[in-house]
């Protein structure tokens, strides 16, 4: 359980998630079973996820669009 409650905490303070919310999920922990308290380090496992692929695509996308200005510098 103590795992459980390090990796919460973990990926409590590296969600985007409001601080308020965060806040109010740390003072109800004590009432929260095992298997909410996965489930909410299910959610945020995936929104690490989710903001690591859109950082990729991100990224992605402003390498094309560099490469597009720089052709089109280059046709002039």
């Amino acid at each position: 359980m103590e795992a459980k409650l390090e990796k919460l905490g973990d990926l409590l303070a590296k969600s985007i998630i409001d601080s308020d919310l965060k806040d109010a999920l740390l003072e109800n922990l004590p009432k929260m079973s095992i298997g909410y308290i996965d489930e909410i380090i299910n959610i945020l496992e995936n929104e690490e996820e989710i903001l690591e692929e859109l950082e990729i695509e991100m990224l992605e996308f402003i390498k094309r669009q560099e490469d597009l200005w720089q052709e089109a510098n280059q046709k002039q």
